[in-house]
This record gives C-alpha cells, structure tokens and sequence, in this order.
C-alpha cells in the first residue's frame, strides 16, 4: 500500500491556466482505500474544479499500475480523452507515470507518494518502507 499526501488544490489550480476543460482518472486501489482517490476522491475534486472548468469526464478503474486492466478500461473510454485539455489523475507515482505514457495527453498529479506500507484495519497506513532507494543521491 501506497501512502499519499493529497496536495493542495492551490497547487493544481496553478497549473492549470489555460486550461478549460478536465477529466479525472483515479486508481482503484491505493489512493480509493485511503478515500483520497476513488468515487470519493473524485467527487472532492470534481467539487472544487467544476467552479471554474468544466470536467468532462471521470473514471476509476482497477490499479492503475496494472497496464493489462488499465488498456482495457482505457479502450472502453473511446474518444472521450479528445474532450479535454487535461488528466487529473490520483494514483502513486507509478501510476502517474503509467497514465502519462499510456494517455499521451497532458496530465497533473493530485497526490504526492510519501511511503509504502500496510493498510491497517483503522484506515491508516502503517510505514515499513521509504520511496527513496538505498544509496540514491
């Protein structure tokens, strides 16, 4: 499990200047049992957005890190990306780079990868590892 830290919606405001139309792509697993992703993440955010852009479209699907179930759903979506100027997405880092690649659209990351760890029964992510590699500069 993946622990985040949402980031401030100041922050993904700044970057989208120019910016009309929106669609949000979430991942079903990490960022949804944390309810910072998922239908619960998405329908935050779509709140804050929708009083200045208009969200097109907005999707949640399997772990976003699993290409094979990612293509899929993507595929189902048809022309819907061509709707909007930008990707919101809610997924670890891994995720969010899968999804940039995958897209090939413009896209901005709402959550910021803290650290890896167990999901406990409360809700909360207990830390058992860095995101950092050992010996990395």
């Amino acid at each position: 499990m993946i622990a985040f830290r949402e980031k401030l919606f100041s922050e993904i405001k700044d970057r989208l200047n120019g910016v009309r139309t929106i669609g949000i792509l979430s991942c079903g697993f990490c960022p949804a049992l944390q309810k910072k992703g998922g239908t619960i993440g998405i329908e935050r955010w779509k709140g804050l957005l929708e009083k200045d852009f208009a969200v097109k479209w907005t999707m949640t699907g399997p772990a976003l890190c699993d290409e094979r179930l990612y293509r899929i759903h993507l595929d189902e979506m048809g022309n819907k990306l061509d709707e909007v100027d930008i990707v919101l997405v809610m997924a670890c880092d891994a995720g969010f780079h899968f999804a940039l690649g995958l897209l090939g659209y413009e896209c901005v990351a709402c959550l910021e990868s803290l650290y890896f760890g167990i999901l406990r029964s409360d809700g909360t992510v207990e830390r058992i590892g860095s995101m950092e590699k050992e010996g990395a500069t």
